[in-house]
């Protein structure tokens, strides 16, 4: 039967997979020095609470119907319901709770029906130091897989949603930066407010439309992440696609190639759903568009034994290495010697070693060697 991939399906190399796996060591080391918890999900919402949190996205979401209670659910859109939802049904919580996770979120986008994700959440506190944090967790995580010139993308939810006024052409002239269409709120303006922008100078021009608050909060982070090296620049006119946030929104580029690898921002009302009160704040990053940027590699192995001893001594040794730590395979295949060589280097293992009764054969490329006893091996990797 001829393989066939579903329209929206991604399958990942051993490379890539090996990748995903280095990624989440490196933000669960991140995320947790910075002190936050993993927190592991469910993959499915009811459908009506997803209704309430996304408005008209929610027509993406992968839906199911229960047979018997003819409840509808679907598979998640994004983590951040699905985190408040969760800490919303938690007893003995201590706030701020400080969460993250790592796994695929849903929807009916031919480009891909399951994206991966990263990320934190930071919930039950409403100030700068809260938002600036998780900017400043996201680009150090971003830095550790070696992705270091970044510039975050400073807005606020407020401002669109304000000067729209709920009219959807405009929330679409926002979106697609319609300079024509824009300028009937903005007039002369229209120019100024598109500009992208690291001076606080642009902020100036929200008084102008009644918007102190968000002036004031953007300028406050946008000033604290100078304080810690971060580059910044303002976007006035951007427009996150989940309805629910309620403060500043940013997204961090990767500036090589252009693109947004992190998002988020502060949705202070979304608890409200579950029938609690907590502001919060947060960010996620884009691992798809990671995967595809980032080098990729077989995931080097310590040991490959080829066991030609009578006594299975190959065997015996591959147990005493693992108890060292160190990762091993044996040969399972009846070939040449050579072919076993080959085979393992290009698996990616670091040297091959040939076992008989009286000696080994320590291979460190598939044409070079040296030969020494068992015991003369293991004093050399204590």
């Amino acid at each position: 039967m001829k393989t066939v991939l579903i329209s929206g399906e991604r399958f990942y190399s051993i490379e890539e997979a090996n990748l995903i796996k280095e990624i989440f060591l490196k933000a669960s080391f991140t995320f947790e020095a910075f002190g936050y918890d993993y927190i592991n999900l469910s993959h499915f919402e009811p459908y009506e609470y997803q209704e309430l949190s996304f408005g008209e996205k929610a027509k993406e979401a992968i839906t199911f119907k229960d047979s018997s209670t003819k409840e509808t659910f679907g598979l998640r859109l994004d983590f951040t319901t699905q985190v408040v939802r969760t800490i919303s049904n938690l007893k003995n919580l201590k706030f701020p709770e400080k969460l993250y996770y790592f796994g695929s979120v849903f929807s009916l986008d031919r480009k891909g029906f399951e994206k991966l994700q990263t990320g934190i959440e930071l919930i039950g506190i409403n100030n700068l130091e809260a938002d600036v944090e998780v900017i400043q967790v996201l680009v150090e995580f971003l830095r550790t897989l070696e992705i270091k010139n970044v510039k975050v993308i400073l807005s606020h939810a407020g401002i669109v949603r304000k000067l729209a006024k709920d009219d959807n052409q405009l929330l679409k002239a926002f979106f697609e930066r319609d300079v024509e269409k824009l300028k009937k709120i903005f007039g002369n303006d229209v120019n100024k407010v598109l500009r992208i922008s690291d001076s606080h100078e642009i902020l100036e021009i929200l008084e102008k439309y009644s918007l102190d608050k968000e002036r004031e909060t953007l300028k406050g982070i946008g000033e604290k992440l100078k304080e810690l090296g971060i580059s910044f620049a303002y976007d006035l006119c951007e427009v996150r696609h989940f309805p629910y946030y309620t403060g500043v929104i940013f997204e961090i580029y990767e500036l090589k190639y252009h693109r947004a690898v992190a998002g988020g921002g502060r949705y202070d009302n979304l608890s409200t759903l579950f029938g609690k009160t907590l502001p919060a704040t947060g960010g996620t990053v884009y691992l798809e568009r990671l995967i595809d940027i980032l080098p990729k590699a077989i995931s080097l192995k310590d040991f490959f034994i080829i066991d030609k001893s009578e006594k299975k001594l190959g065997k015996q040794l591959a147990n005493v290495l693992r108890g060292k730590g160190k990762k091993v395979a044996v040969e399972l295949v009846e070939r040449e010697v050579e072919d076993s060589v080959i085979y393992a280097f290009e698996k990616g293992y670091r040297e091959i070693l040939l076992v008989d009764d009286k000696k080994l054969k320590v291979f460190y490329t598939p044409k070079e060697y040296v030969i020494m006893t068992v015991k003369e091996f293991l004093k050399l990797i204590q």
